[in-house]
């Protein structure tokens, strides 16, 4: 007579009660590794990235005013607010979860923190394409590429890049909330800062 496996609710409890602590182990490690490493790489992405800033605003020999180093620029503001706000909130918001959990406030962090690196993440991209596009007119029209590539037009680019980034995180909110007046302002503001005499290259 064949033999047959009696499957009881208890056994069935006990194998999800297993399978629940094991995910609950996997789900603190990564939580774990993840907080440490936030913070760990938050102190060298400011350091350094400011240090490269801090060295190019000086420009003491005068080489990084080319658009070159506007292309690096770009990048190297986005690394340093990712570096100031990105790391340092997820990390707190994980570090939060593993003690009390998530709450509103915490929840509310880490949607800032994902607004922010959608932004950066976001000018990091536009910026090295255009840094692409630039080596590629080198490459291919090397007696046009200083007619084409200009600080002056790297920098509107970058402006343009930042805007539509700002835009981007942004006008959901004011679509969604139905501030249709911050809305109006945003684009008086954004018109005026373009036009202001600040922001023109020499």
């Amino acid at each position: 007579m064949a033999s047959s496996t009696i499957t009881t609710p208890m056994t069935n409890t006990t194998e999800a009660s297993f399978e629940d602590a094991a995910n609950f182990h996997l789900y603190t490690g990564v939580t774990i590794f993840s907080t440490v490493f936030l913070f760990v790489i938050t102190a060298p992405t400011l350091v350094f990235n400011g240090m490269t800033l801090f060295a190019i605003h000086k420009d003491p020999l005068k080489c990084f005013r080319n658009p070159l180093a506007m292309f690096m620029t770009g990048v190297l503001v986005a690394d340093f607010i990712s570096g100031l706000i990105v790391y340092p909130f997820f990390g707190a918001v994980y570090a939060h979860d593993l003690r009390v959990g998530i709450n509103d406030s915490t929840y509310k962090v880490y949607h800032v923190a994902g607004e922010v690196l959608t932004a950066t993440v976001t000018i990091s991209f536009l910026t090295l394409l255009g840094l692409a596009i630039s080596q590629l007119i080198a490459v291919n029209s090397p007696m046009r590429y200083d007619r084409w590539v200009t600080v002056r037009g790297v920098k509107t680019g970058l402006i343009c890049i930042w805007i539509y980034a700002a835009a981007f995180i942004s006008v959901p909110r004011f679509f969604r909330r139905g501030n249709w007046i911050d809305y109006v302002f945003l684009f008086f503001l954004i018109s005026h800062w373009l036009s202001s005499p600040v922001y023109s290259c020499s």
